[in-house]
């Protein structure tokens, strides 16, 4: 389908209904209607001494159980467990109200100190308190925490509905100095409430011991309910245990969160809930907790104090590697022109396709273009996309070659040359048969139309059009084939100076053609463009990895003319606008500073004052997604803010930047306001209904396939059919019709492994 670059339409959700959808797990929208993030599963009650085991999802730790966090010895214990990393942002929901009372209370996130130097007249009309509990009809729940008080008195402790009134339980307590583990039970038999009160009443109790200066204190306090609610959102793919690590809240859901290692039910690190805030890209109000210093091996979950809970995940030494050999065999998948019957093809099989000469548009030439990459869910082959991805997995390759190998089940696996340099070498066979005699590189392959939705590659013989150069296509080519020259400099010589040729062509074409010329689709024609207004950006990385190929100075000569030109010329990391990889290539090259100072030092302040736009987007919401704006593809934008969050973290060593782009992964597997991991077969959920050709005329899922992502302007019928209160972040749908959100695409995926092998 066509890809487009729309602006944000955002629409707000009353926040209310966000609550409550969040509360029943009604969280995601789809078949036109609703589509549950993840179920909601009850288990029996939790009994007041002793843990009762809740139901969990399907996942690989689906051995293990969601449990009662606390026990007798944890909450009794004289010592917290840890103290968190970091409270900044930190503001307590709980509140000391008084009607004639004078109080001065200390409110941390654990520990609430109430300092009574009067204690008034009323018994109830001094009182801690929290509002905005949720209570679901026929749980059952139990209340734990710790008190003492510097004088013997009396307290109570009450739950009160306030939308109705209600008082749902109440029990007494006598208080002394020494400090006392209380768990406390309840059944709620009344209403579903999204908005009960639990209070301290700590008022004037009558006993001369109350009428001087004394203090109440309180810590631990968590509510659990037999009712598993899954209102966490955590990085469902697994966290690099030497990394920074978050979750997101998706409503109040108290002061403090524990994470539990799902496998032995121990609380093994305990932390502050902080930076909580209206979130108007999700209609959530949002809240993150950091748990970087938990960095043991193992699955674990969350919970928070008013007793939701995430997904179990887990912490490893290098969590991505499988993710990152299943995001490039996807690209293997989308093979074209070649019959894919091996049995690394699976069920996506397919017989030989697209073998036909295609006809350059206008003309009655006939060109060979078969083979590279089917683009997305289609079966155009488009070159800025293609150039952009086989960009990315030469890149990948050269900045980390000791994470690629050649045993990942490609269908060249066993060759001695890394798969991923076989990937990217099938693309760039093709992107060499796309140049024409002149140096100019053809805009795209392409039909008339689209196939039926049904239609298998090799029975997709509508007649195939060859759509003329243009100097975007042949920019972004021409940088391909220079990273190509050098990739491939020790493994194949004469391959490699092939691509040095075809790059340099390149170079001479845009000489001749300074203009940017865009070659759209003819009247009727409902293929896709991907057009691009400027190919500066592309000339930038073209003579930048012309200058890297060849050591020629003429070529840095010319990037730093481009740059004087048009500064933002440099920015960028998607197929549209990719400068910062020739940005990159330059700043980390060792003999940059010394061959030109000036462009040096223009561009490191380039690329940093890229990175701190984006860590400051990130770090101003619950997600620490850079994402401002929800457009088709939003999740390979995601992946470019990443892959730039990184490049200036690498060129750099500020650790921000490297966090942030951690952050964008997390984003993308699963930390997001959908409890969604955006790559298909991997996380608790993730999307099975991709709109794939060749899934769907196969009748399976395409695996390792990064969605496209939220597009608030709802660009396909299934999108526009949904919710109209739906906020930016939300609308999505996992449905095959749902192209504007839900297609795979090879740029997707290259960016994301892109990001990923910097990170690793």
């Amino acid at each position: 389908m066509p890809k487009k670059n729309l602006s944000l339409n955002v629409r707000k959700l009353i926040l209310a209904l966000i609550i409550i959808d969040v509360i029943i797990a009604v969280v995601v929208l789809i078949r036109h209607d609703s589509r549950p993030a993840a179920p909601l599963e009850t288990a029996s009650a939790v009994p007041s001494e002793t843990a009762a085991a809740i139901a969990t999802p399907s996942s690989s730790a689906a051995s293990s159980s969601y449990e009662a966090l606390i026990s007798p010895a944890y909450a009794g214990s004289s010592s917290k467990l840890s103290e968190p990393d970091n409270t900044t942002g930190f503001s307590s929901g709980w509140t000391v109200q008084t009607t004639d009372a004078s109080v001065s209370s200390s409110l941390t996130f654990d520990t609430d100190a109430i300092t009574i130097s009067s204690p008034g007249t009323s018994f109830a009309d001094t009182f801690l308190y929290r509002d905005g509990i949720p209570l679901e009809q026929g749980a059952d729940y139990t209340l734990y925490f710790n008190i003492s008080s510097t004088v013997n008195r009396r307290a109570t402790v009450a739950v009160e509905d306030l939308s109705s009134g209600q008082v749902l339980f109440t029990q007494d307590l006598v208080l002394t100095g020494d400090r006392t583990y209380q768990e406390l039970s309840f059944h709620q038999s009344s209403a579903t409430t999204f908005n009960a009160r639990i209070a301290f009443q700590i008022g004037n109790d009558g006993s001369s011991e109350v009428q001087g200066m004394h203090t109440i204190t309180i810590d631990g306090i968590r509510l659990i309910s037999s009712v598993r609610t899954e209102a966490i959102r955590v990085n469902q793919a697994g966290y690099p245990a030497s990394e920074e690590k978050r979750c997101t809240f998706i409503y109040d859901a108290g002061d403090l969160f524990d994470v539990v290692n799902a496998e032995t039910n121990e609380i093994v690190y305990s932390g502050a809930i902080v930076n909580q805030k209206q979130n108007d890209s999700t209609g959530e109000v949002n809240g993150w907790g950091d748990f970087s210093s938990v960095r043991e091996p193992g699955t674990y979950y969350i919970r928070s104090q008013i007793g939701i809970v995430s997904p179990i995940f887990s912490i490893s030494q290098d969590p991505y590697a499988d993710l990152s050999a299943a995001l490039l065999h996807l690209l293997s998948l989308q093979r074209c022109g070649m019959d894919t019957s091996g049995s690394w093809a699976g069920d996506l099989a397919h017989a030989i396709c697209h073998m036909d000469q295609a006809t350059l548009l206008y003309t009655d030439q006939t060109v060979d273009v078969s083979g590279g990459w089917h683009d997305a869910g289609d079966y155009g082959r488009y070159t800025k996309t293609g150039a952009k991805a086989a960009s990315d997995l030469l890149l990948s390759w050269m900045l980390n070659p000791d994470l690629f190998h050649d045993a990942s089940g490609s269908p060249e696996s066993g060759n001695g040359i890394p798969d991923i340099l076989d990937e990217a070498r099938y693309e760039l066979d093709w992107l060499l048969k796309m140049q024409d005699s002149s140096g100019g590189v053809y805009a795209r392959v392409v039909s008339e139309s689209y196939p039926g939705d049904t239609v298998r590659p090799e029975d997709d013989h509508l007649p195939l059009i060859l759509m003329p150069a243009e100097t975007t296509s042949t920019a972004d080519a021409g940088a391909a084939y220079a990273l190509a020259s050098i990739a491939f400099r020790q493994i194949d010589p004469d391959y490699a100076a092939k691509c040095q040729s075809a790059a340099e062509k390149a170079f001479r074409y845009l000489e001749q053609n300074p203009e940017t010329t865009i070659t759209t689709n003819p009247e009727g024609y409902t293929a896709g463009l991907y057009l691009d207004s400027s190919d500066h950006d592309a000339r930038f990385f073209l003579d930048i990895a012309l200058w890297k190929a060849t050591g020629n100075r003429s070529y840095l000569e010319a990037a730093s003319a481009q740059y004087a030109a048009d500064s933002a010329c440099a920015q960028g990391a998607s197929w549209k606008d990719n400068g910062a990889y020739g940005a990159f290539l330059f700043l980390a090259s060792p003999e940059a500073e010394t061959a030109d100072a000036a462009l040096y030092q223009n561009l490191l302040s380039s690329l940093t004052a890229q990175a701190e736009r984006l860590s400051g987007i990130s770090s101003d919401n619950g997600y620490n997604t850079a994402l401002n704006e929800y457009s088709w593809g939003s999740n390979s934008l995601a992946a470019g803010d990443g892959t730039i969050l990184a490049m200036a973290w690498s060129v750099t060593g500020n650790q921000k930047y490297r966090n942030a782009a951690m952050e964008q992964i997390s984003y993308l597997l699963g930390r997001n306001s959908l409890n969604l991991c955006f790559v298909s077969t991997f996380g608790i959920s993730s999307p099975a209904h991709l709109h794939s050709r060749l899934a769907s005329s196969s009748g399976t899922i395409l695996p390792g396939a990064l969605a496209g992502g939220p597009d608030s302007s709802r660009e396909d019928d299934v999108t526009q059919a949904l919710s109209p209160d739906l906020p930016a972040a939300k609308v999505y749908a996992d449905e095959y019709g749902a192209y504007s959100v839900n297609e795979a695409a090879i740029y997707y995926n290259s960016a994301f492994l892109f990001l990923l092998s910097q990170m690793r």
